[in-house]
């Protein structure tokens, strides 16, 4: 695809429902792990020790390959988004900042994703589309303007 390329509406309409999928599978992950904090603050742990175990075991889950998020098809979906995303004008590119508003969940993750994973492909590729300064520049700038929530889960561990 070169720069300005019109972006096929169907693919995209695509991405962001694979997005919404994931983000419904993360919410209610997030649910279920905020009620498993609460039965272990009612049993007697105090707040700060039950986040930090099921933090933490939401985060092995994860490293496992083990947790009802599909992270593989997240970043699948990200790294075709981004593309699209550094060959978009920018009426496409506001479209796509777009997919992240009801999508909280994947919207934090975004930052993840952006930090540990496009960064250094960023850095490290000969790729054209991910190698120039320019593609660098467009990327991370589109990571910190994306919308953001610093918004907690209630009593759910955050992950990712």
């Amino acid at each position: 695809m070169s720069k300005n390329q019109p972006v096929s509406i169907e693919r995209l309409a695509e991405i962001d429902a694979g997005l919404a999928r994931v983000n419904e599978a993360w919410m209610a992950w997030d649910q279920e792990l905020g009620e498993v904090q609460t039965r272990l603050e009612h049993a007697g742990m105090g707040t700060m020790d039950a986040l930090d175990l099921v933090h933490r075991q939401q985060m092995d889950r994860l490293r496992a390959g083990n947790a009802p998020v599909d992270l593989d098809l997240l970043n699948q979906l990200l790294d075709e988004l981004c593309c699209l995303y550094l060959n978009a004008d920018q009426e496409q590119r506001l479209v796509i900042r777009g997919f992240f508003e009801d999508k909280r969940r994947v919207r934090k993750y975004l930052h993840s994703y952006i930090g540990g994973r496009a960064a250094p492909r960023l850095a490290s590729t000969r790729d054209e589309t991910w190698g120039s300064s320019d593609t660098r520049g467009r990327i991370l700038g589109a990571g910190r303007a994306a919308p953001t929530s610093r918004a907690t889960d209630g009593k759910s561990a955050e992950g990712g």
